[in-house]
Order: structure tokens, then C-alpha cells, then sequence
């Protein structure tokens, strides 16, 4: 069952996430060329593409957005499953994949 909010929240998420594209878009195009300019332009790639996924979601039907989000939350939990180090940074990935797991549940 989607949670009563759910579209506000990730109405409002998008609104975040433009600001942040076009802050991020703004210094990929004040960055030299190279590895400066392919750094933000990857920025601006990974907020484009949570955004665009919250508007795929927001547009469906009830039954849709739960099957979509329910498919995103077992490839999150396939991915964190995958980190299996345990130095600072895999630790990180695992808290912060962890976290989009729980926060997209609540949606649900």
C-alpha cells in the first residue's frame, strides 16, 4: 500500500534534487575540461536520474508506483548485499544504501 504522502515527499524531493542539477550543472560547466568537468557532469547524471525515476513513480497508478518501488528497494538490498568489506567506505555504502531501503519502505 503506498503511503498517503508518498507523491508530496517525492514531489518535494525533485524540488530539491533541480535545485541541486542546476548547482551541480553551474559548476560542471565553470569546470575546465577533463576530470573536473567529468565530475560534476556525473552529479548532475545521478540527480537527473532520481529525479526523473521520482517523477516515473509519481505519475503511476497506486498498484504501479508499490510494484516499481518494491522492484527498487530488492535491487537496493541485491547491491548492498554485495558490498561485503568492511573498511570505512564499504561501511558507508552499506549505511547509506541501508538508508534509501528504509526511507523507501516508509513510502510504502
Amino acid at each position: 500500500m503506498v503511503a498517503s504522502n508518498a507523491r508530496a515527499i517525492l514531489n518535494k524531493e525533485s524540488e530539491m534534487l533541480d535545485k541541486l542539477v542546476q548547482a551541480a550543472s553551474a559548476f560542471a560547466q565553470q569546470a575546465a575540461a577533463g576530470t573536473e568537468a567529468d565530475v560534476f557532469k556525473a552529479w548532475v547524471q545521478e540527480l537527473q536520474g532520481h529525479r526523473d525515476a521520482n517523477s516515473d513513480l509519481i505519475g503511476k497508478a497506486d498498484a504501479e508506483f508499490e510494484r516499481e518501488l518494491n522492484e527498487e528497494i530488492k535491487v537496493l538490498e541485491r547491491m548492498r548485499a554485495s558490498i561485503t568489506g568492511n573498511t570505512a567506505i564499504d561501511q558507508y555504502w552499506k549505511d547509506n544504501i541501508g538508508e534509501d531501503i528504509a526511507i523507501s519502505k516508509k513510502l510504502l
